[in-house]
This record gives structure tokens, C-alpha cells and sequence, in this order.
């Protein structure tokens, strides 16, 4: 969040998460909830604790010092092995609702006697989500790691705090700590997972799915129908450890919040629309600046993904033209220019491991240099970053395309400065 953000937007982001708290849950999604509220609550805090006067500041210090270190024993109570739908610890859940109780009402007091403006109307906002927070103790909580993902805001503000030494310092080191450690539980409750299970690590960052460790041929047998000879040597590729990838292209609505959160030109949508469409007129060097973006936001190490982590969640276990079979029909996706554009990228069937859209729609970039042939390739599943030249790969096929392009071991070349209206791409990250 910028330093003068808006209190009105401001109201809109609490508003926005007060509603995801009574939302739907997508079944195996780690969905932000109350906890996001919390952690939107200390972000405004901050930003007011930053302004206010030193007798307000300590009228407020000993009743945040107490809900952070309750918060924190909460934390190391649930331990790894939490739930995707955990309540909230035995006994916890009431202290954490009397400390934000006592909060709110220091905050009223503090609301009348703010001179400033700006601190008055961040006051507001913290106490607005503070009175969703207090009034719905009797809901059923989601686990508590996903506080962390609605965590980032604020530990961007906390980069930026003042001398640890002061006050204001300790209580913004308290959240720093707090968080961090939510981050931990997090990351072991995502490891806890099963092999191609969904997760999110924010409600509004690419849903994902688990791709399990394992080893795949790698290219097209000789006697493949369509087959070109840059799809060999066929060879075998190991993944010892699983990773995570897109379920789906990188959408308008993801890409237009990294344009948005940057600065950077809004991409053109060619006037077909934008929302849940794969974003299109995207360079190699934009996706590298999006994953890098995403990286910073989640705390999360996001790239894009190798040729081989690509082809090897296309084929999903199988060695067919495609991840379905030796046959292709208009049922099975958007190619040849059947439908004329680009379609949501959720308009066809997934493959066996939950990934939609590896075939057809648009063409996605890959973190590889472009080779002439796989020899020499790694056999590990690393990005290739060998070869002299500035080309990149594109996997996957697209709309305009024909079948023999969509094959799983289709392979195609571009330089990472093109742009064109059937290129998007997908993310990956790193597991621990």
C-alpha cells in the first residue's frame, strides 16, 4: 500500500476482506479470512502510530504488545501439521477478541484527540476492521497460516520503520517478528500438503497446484505424428523435489494489479475483454518483471517456469500428442482460430493434474533460451540458460494455431522483446 494511500480505497481493501471472511471457500484453497482483517488492522496501525503523539502512543503500546505476543503463542501452539480448515487454538480465540476490544477503545479515545487529519481517518480504518473482527467471534475459523499471505503490506511499511530502539521501532519489530513467524507456518502447513493439491498464497496471486517429484521422456518419440526434430533427443528429466505452477495462464485481473501496483502500461486487450482472459501482448522481459513483483509482494520465490517443469505438468503422466490422447477436437481447445479470439482460461477441461489451458489460447514464455535441440539439455528440470542467442521458448500452442502446434512437445521461439496477441504465460514457485 503507497504511503498516501487513499482512506477511502483504504475502506474499500477492509470492506473487500470483511466480505471474504463470510465468503465461499473453494474447496482446498487456502482462502484469506478474518486473519486478513488482523493483519490489515496493523498495517493501518502502524501508519498511525507513526503520526500520533508520544502520550498517545504509549496509551496504546501495552494493549498491542499484548494481542501481538498472544497472537504469537497462538502461532506456536498449532504446530506444522494444521488443517487447511483449522479453528482457531483452545483458548486463544477469546484473549485475542479482549485484547482487540481493548484496542478499539483506546482507539476511540484516541480518534478525538488526533489533530492530523490523515491520522484521525487511519485511526477510522483501523477501528472499522477491528468492529468486524469483534463482532463475529462465533464464526468458524480458517487455519492461521493464512494471515501471513494478507501479511505483506504491512512488512513493506515495516522495511521503512523508524530506529528499532524507539518505541514505535519495538512495536513495529514485535509485528516484524510475529509475521515472520506466521510466514514459517505457512510455508510447512503448503509442504503438508498432497501432491496436486491447490493452494494460493494470496487471495488475489495465481492459484497454483502442487506438480509431485518424479521423471518423464521428455520431447517426442520418432514415429509421433507432427513431430519436428528440435523435439529431440527424447530424454529422461528427474524432478527429486515438487514445485508449484499456475492451474491457469496469468489472467488480465492478475496481470492489470502488477501494471497497476508499478506504474507500467496497461497491456492492450485487442477489445475482447479483459477480467478472467489470459493476458496477451506480453514480452518475456514483462513476465520476468511480473514473477519478480510477485516475489516481492508474497515473499515467495516465483519465476517462470523451465521448458522441461512445463512440458513435464502438460503431459501430466502421459506420453500422447496431447495430455488427453493422440486426437484433438474443438471440445478439447481453443485453436485454428475456431473461436476467432482468446477465451477464459478456465473454458476447457483440465488435464489430469488439475492444470487448465496447457493447450491452445495463447502461447506461454518459458524461463529457457531457445536450443536448436535438446542435447546437452539439463537433465534435472532447471531453466536452460544456455545458448547464444537473445530467443526465448513458448510452449503450448494458441488460438490461432493448429493442431500439430498444440502437441505437449511442441516447441516454439521468440525473442524476449516480441510482442504479439497470442503470447501470455504462467507462473511457477519454488517449494521447500
Amino acid at each position: 500500500m503507497p504511503e498516501n494511500f487513499p482512506a477511502q480505497a483504504v475502506a474499500a481493501k477492509l470492506a473487500a476482506a470483511r466480505l471474504r471472511v463470510g465468503g465461499k471457500r473453494q474447496s482446498g484453497t487456502l482462502a484469506p479470512c478474518l486473519i486478513g482483517d488482523l493483519a490489515r488492522f496493523f498495517h493501518e496501525l502502524a501508519k498511525a502510530i507513526a503520526n500520533v503523539d508520544s502520550s498517545a502512543l504509549a496509551a496504546l503500546r501495552p494493549a498491542v504488545e499484548k494481542l501481538l505476543g498472544s497472537m504469537a503463542k497462538a502461532t506456536n501452539e498449532i504446530g506444522p501439521e494444521v488443517p487447511v480448515n483449522a479453528p482457531w487454538p483452545t483458548g486463544r480465540q477469546a484473549e485475542i477478541l479482549k485484547y482487540l476490544q481493548e484496542i478499539k477503545e483506546r482507539l476511540n479515545g484516541e480518534q478525538e484527540r488526533a489533530a492530523d487529519a490523515e491520522t484521525q481517518e487511519r485511526l477510522e480504518m483501523a477501528e472499522a476492521s477491528l468492529l468486524s473482527l469483534v463482532g463475529e467471534a462465533d464464526r468458524p475459523r480458517p487455519a492461521w497460516h493464512v494471515m501471513a499471505t494478507e501479511s505483506r503490506e504491512l512488512r513493506g511499511y515495516l522495511r521503512t520503520a523508524p530506529d528499532p530502539g524507539s518505541v514505535r521501532g519495538q512495536m513495529m519489530s514485535s509485528a516484524q517478528a510475529l509475521f515472520d513467524r506466521l510466514g514459517e507456518v505457512a510455508e510447512d502447513v503448503i509442504s503438508s500438503l498432497p501432491d496436486l493439491a491447490p493452494f494460493q498464497d494470496h487471495s488475489d496471486t495465481p492459484a497454483l497446484a502442487i506438480i509431485p517429484a518424479g521423471a518423464f521422456l521428455m520431447g517426442s518419440p520418432k514415429n509421433e505424428e507432427g513431430r519436428f526434430d528440435d523435439e529431440g533427443p527424447r530424454h529422461e528429466v528427474t524432478f527429486a523435489r515438487r514445485f508449484a505452477l499456475g492451474r491457469y495462464p496469468v489472467t488480465f485481473d492478475e496481470y492489470d494489479r502488477f501494471t497497476d501496483a508499478t506504474g507500467r502500461t496497461e497491456v492492450e486487450d485487442e477489445g475482447w475483454g479483459r477480467g478472467r482472459r489470459p493476458v496477451i501482448n506480453v514480452t518475456w522481459r514483462d513476465a520476468e518483471a511480473y514473477v519478480t513483483w510477485l516475489s516481492q509482494e508474497t515473499g515467495k520465490p516465483y519465476r517462470l517456469p523451465s521448458e522441461a517443469e512445463w512440458e513435464y505438468a502438460c503431459r501430466a503422466g502421459t506420453t500422447t500428442r496431447y495430455s488427453w490422447g493422440d486426437d484433438i477436437t474443438p471440445e478439447n481447445a481453443n485453436y485454428d482460430q475456431n473461436v476467432g479470439k482468446t477465451t477464459e482460461v478456465d473454458g476447457y477441461a483440465a488435464n489430469s493434474w488439475g492444470l487448465y489451458g496447457m493447450h491452445g489460447n495463447v502461447w506461454e514464455w518459458c524461463g529457457d533460451h531457445w536450443n536448436e535441440t535438446y542435447e546437452g539439455a539439463p537433465d534435472d528440470g532447471r531453466v536452460w540458460t544456455q545458448g547464444g542467442s537473445d530467443r526465448r521458448v513458448l510452449r503450448g500452442g494458441s488460438w490461432v494455431v493448429s493442431p500439430r502446434d498444440l502437441r505437449s512437445a511442441f516447441r516454439l521461439r521468440s525473442s524476449a522483446d516480441d510482442r504479439y496477441v497470442v503470447c501470455g504465460f504462467r507462473v511457477a514457485r519454488t517449494l521447500r
